[in-house]
């Protein structure tokens, strides 16, 4: 007994191709008219560009040289610039100053402070401290 493994063989053809559709947009008479009626030609545009339409929301629509100009403004103001050299020793030497200035004004409230306060005990005590007078006292017992 013998045993083929053949298959028979088919006459069909298998088409690996896809359809022309997939690559191309094939339309109708009709669509194509639709297409044309619908589609706004060059000359129509350069028409409508001539003609100018009142416009209905004017804040809507911006200059744009006025709008980059306040922009730039805004840019400059907002640069970081360094002080040149001779500025920023100027600056050490003032902070330097006003420090000292602020020592000696602290220095002299204090002085006037203690001045005041003086003045004020003085008023209070009345004066100079007035005591006895230190003249010899009897001495109290005999051993004194």
């Amino acid at each position: 007994m013998t045993v083929t493994m053949r298959e028979e063989e088919l006459d069909e053809d298998i088409n690996n191709e896809r359809p022309e559709s997939y690559y191309r947009a094939i339309y109708s008479r009709s669509q194509k008219e639709e297409f044309a009626f619908a589609a706004v030609d060059a000359s129509y545009i350069f028409e409508w560009s001539r003609t100018l339409f009142p416009d209905s929301a004017p804040w809507k629509v911006m200059d744009l040289s006025k709008y980059n100009e306040t922009v730039e403004k805004e840019r400059r103001k907002n640069r970081k610039r360094r002080p040149g050299k001779k500025k920023r020793a100027n600056v050490i030497v003032c902070k330097e100053k006003r420090l000292l200035r602020e020592k000696e004004e602290k220095k002299l409230r204090r002085e006037q402070e203690a001045r005041e306060k003086r003045k004020r005990f003085k008023k209070w005590t009345g004066g100079a401290p007035k005591g006895k007078e230190k003249t010899p006292q009897k001495p109290k017992y005999r051993t004194e």
